[in-house]
């Protein structure tokens, strides 16, 4: 498969060689990256085998000279505040690189016709599992949550969503891949979310579970819509028929987790300052509009052995206990099975 090439072009090689690191770092794997310091050059090579993503400075560009380009998508860097007389999108080159890229593929997606999600799966069901902070409980019940349903032959994703959360540490397996690059690369390529997450996922206990966030600071300037065409991405587009999000109060797009979430499991409040904490969770849905999903709320004991083993989960007090929740919730079927 020939990948469609991303130029840039400007006439700082120090410049040219960090953004070409960051984008090979960033596996955009639709693109091959190609920087030139020759405008002329580029233009030959154009000729060649058409450009589906051209960037220029501002210091090289010439509306004359861009007209021998063969380039689908063209795009300017500006380095000054004045006007440019030009009839493509223009971004300030002196942002972060993460900024630049996030708009010219917001850019050429909408350019495309990619920018409104193709809903064309079946909805899968999402259950969450929320803490206040960060619950050590909380995940093994959501990865006992995920067992139960995959040997029920569920298709079921898991999502650690919480910063700094040890997932690894406890499935005692490495992520090569980190869930920021998933989150960017599916809110530009929608209709391929099943191939990237096949790509970067490990498997653990019959659950296919992602990486967790790397770097939190990645994330920031994502907005509430982008949140929602990302969740909803992974709802219609990734394949799976259950997905288990993993999230706490500090996490970003929590509002979106609540408004869209089946059920949202959460550690029950023993002391006054956990229902204290609890009522304001409450008072800040309310103020979100986000009353309908205090319906989906249901509380989770605090289990008896605490720490136990992810591999020995479904034969803890985790296990009796999630298991009778899933049969009473609706989402595992009362077969009188043990497990």
């Amino acid at each position: 498969m020939i990948k469609k090439q991303f130029v840039l072009i400007d006439k700082d090689i120090r410049y040219l060689e960090r953004v070409q690191d960051y984008l090979v770092k960033k596996h955009l794997s639709d693109f091959q990256i190609i920087v030139y310091t020759s405008i002329e050059q580029a233009a030959i090579d154009s000729k060649k085998n058409s450009f589906e993503i051209l960037v220029i400075s501002e210091s090289c560009y010439e509306e004359e000279r861009i007209k021998e380009f063969c380039a689908v998508h063209i795009y300017l860097l500006k380095e000054s505040a004045k006007q440019l007389n030009s009839p493509y999108p223009a971004f300030a080159k002196y942002q972060s690189m993460e900024e630049i890229l996030k708009e010219i593929l917001t850019c050429y997606t909408r350019e495309i016709g990619q920018g409104v999600l193709i809903k064309r799966g079946k909805r899968a069901k999402i259950l969450s599992f929320y803490t206040k902070g960060s619950s050590l409980e909380q995940t093994l019940y959501a990865l006992t949550a995920g067992q139960l349903l995959a040997k029920e032959q569920k298709k079921v994703l898991y999502l650690n969503m919480q910063p700094f959360c040890g997932l690894e540490e406890l499935i005692k397996q490495r992520f090569l891949g980190d869930l920021t690059d998933v989150i960017y690369y599916g809110l530009q390529h929608s209709e391929k979310f099943g191939s990237r997450i096949d790509s970067c996922k490990l498997s653990f206990q019959e659950i296919s579970v992602l990486p967790p966030i790397g770097d939190y600071a990645d994330l920031l300037s994502l907005t509430k819509e982008e949140w929602q065409e990302w969740l909803a991405g992974m709802v219609y587009e990734a394949g799976y028929e259950v997905l288990i999000i993993d999230f706490s109060g500090l996490s970003l797009g929590a509002e979106v987790l609540f408004s869209d979430s089946d059920v949202i499991y959460e550690m029950e409040a023993g002391t006054d300052w956990e229902k204290a904490c609890q009522k304001q969770l409450e008072n800040w849905l309310d103020k979100k509009g986000l009353q309908e999903s205090q319906k989906n709320r249901k509380e989770l004991p605090h289990p008896k052995d605490i720490e136990v083993e992810a591999e020995s989960l479904l034969y803890s007090s985790y296990g009796i206990y999630m298991k009778n929740r899933l049969i009473e919730d609706g989402f595992l079927k009362n077969e009188g099975k043990s497990i």
